[in-house]
C-alpha cells in the first residue's frame, strides 16, 4: 500500500525539479537577451548622437557696429586663411573703398589655421536682428552641422547680423550641413531650411545661410 504513495512522491519531486529548472533557464535567457540588447543600444548610441564642438572664440558685427564684413565675399561658412587675410588687408579688392574699415573688427580674432577652422554665418532681418550658431559633429553620417538660429529683434527697419566662430580643425573628409531656424516675436522657434555639401572646404551655400 505504500508503493503507490512513494511513486507519486518521486514523480511530484521530479515535476517540481523540472519546473524549477525551466524557470531558471527562462530567467537566464531573458537576462541574456536584455544584456545583448543593452549592449547593442550602447554601441549604436554614440554613432547616432551629435557631439557639440566647443567654440574657442567668437565675434559678431553687431558689437562692431556693422552689418556685414564678408557677405558675398566669402564662399560658404568655412573661411580659408587666404580669404581671411584678404579681408583684413588694406585696400582689399574684396572690399569697396567705402568698406575699408568694415572688417577691422576681425583683427580681434586669433586663428591658428593649422589647428583651427574659421566659420562665418549671416542673416538679414530687422534692424535689431541677431543670430546664434552652434556646431555639432555626427560620426555616424561623417558630417558636421552648423545650426543657425535667426532671432527677431522687434524693429520695423531692415538690418543684418554676421557672426564668426573659431573652432577645432574640421575633418576635411566630413561633409557639412547647415540647418536654419527662425525665432519669431512670440519666442517660437521653427526650422526654415537645410542645405548640404559633399565635402569641405569648397561650399557654395553662402546665399542659403543669409535670411531674406
Amino acid at each position: 500500500m505504500t508503493k503507490p504513495t512513494s511513486d507519486y512522491s518521486r514523480a511530484l519531486r521530479r515535476s517540481i525539479l523540472l519546473t524549477l529548472l525551466l524557470t531558471q533557464l527562462i530567467c537566464f535567457s531573458t537576462i541574456g537577451i536584455s544584456q545583448s540588447s543593452e549592449t547593442e543600444t550602447q554601441a549604436s548610441a554614440p554613432q547616432s548622437a551629435e557631439i557639440e564642438i566647443p567654440i574657442i572664440q567668437k565675434i559678431d558685427s553687431r558689437g562692431a557696429g556693422f552689418g556685414y564684413c564678408g557677405y558675398s565675399k566669402v564662399v560658404g561658412p568655412v573661411v580659408s586663411e587666404d580669404e581671411f587675410r584678404e579681408l583684413l588687408a588694406a585696400g582689399s579688392k574684396r572690399l569697396p573703398s567705402t568698406d575699408a574699415t568694415r572688417c577691422a573688427f576681425l583683427n580681434r580674432l586669433e586663428v591658428d589655421f593649422d589647428r583651427q577652422t574659421l566659420l562665418r554665418y549671416g542673416v538679414n532681418g530687422d534692424c535689431f536682428v541677431r543670430a546664434t550658431a552652434r556646431v555639432f559633429r555626427k560620426d555616424s553620417s561623417r558630417s558636421y552641422v552648423l545650426r543657425i538660429t535667426k532671432i527677431y529683434g522687434g524693429c520695423r527697419a531692415g538690418g543684418s547680423f554676421e557672426g564668426w566662430l573659431v573652432i577645432e580643425k574640421l575633418n576635411p573628409d566630413y561633409k557639412i550641413e547647415v540647418e536654419l531656424f527662425e525665432r519669431n516675436e512670440s519666442g517660437v522657434t521653427r526650422r526654415v531650411g537645410k542645405d548640404k555639401d559633399k565635402k569641405m572646404p569648397r561650399l557654395s551655400i553662402a546665399a542659403l545661410i543669409v535670411f531674406q
